[in-house]
């Protein structure tokens, strides 16, 4: 299975915060991604200060869809998608 590398930059922009972070985040496409973020959301396991849960899920396809993806090979990918690497202000 292929699949990509997300580098997702998160920003919640002022006045309502102004929390950011960078995660890092293996998925086989953009939906997939954006499920597991909103899942992850909604588990409060992603720590994303500043937003509330509908904020917070509004906002993950936008940052999906604008984040650096590097494409993986069978052998790179992990399956179930998960979070690499997780920076957050």
């Amino acid at each position: 299975m292929e699949g990509f590398l997300y580098i997702i930059k998160w920003w919640v922009a002022f006045p309502t915060s102004e929390y950011g972070g960078l995660v890092v985040l293996s998925a086989k496409d953009d939906e997939e991604a954006v499920q597991f973020l909103v899942n992850q959301s909604q588990e409060d396991k992603l720590g994303w200060h500043g937003a509330t849960e509908p904020e917070a899920i509004m906002r993950i396809p936008l940052a999906v869809a604008n984040a650096d993806k590097l494409k993986l090979d069978a052998t790179e990918c992990g399956k179930p998608p998960k979070i690499i690497r997780k920076f957050i202000t």
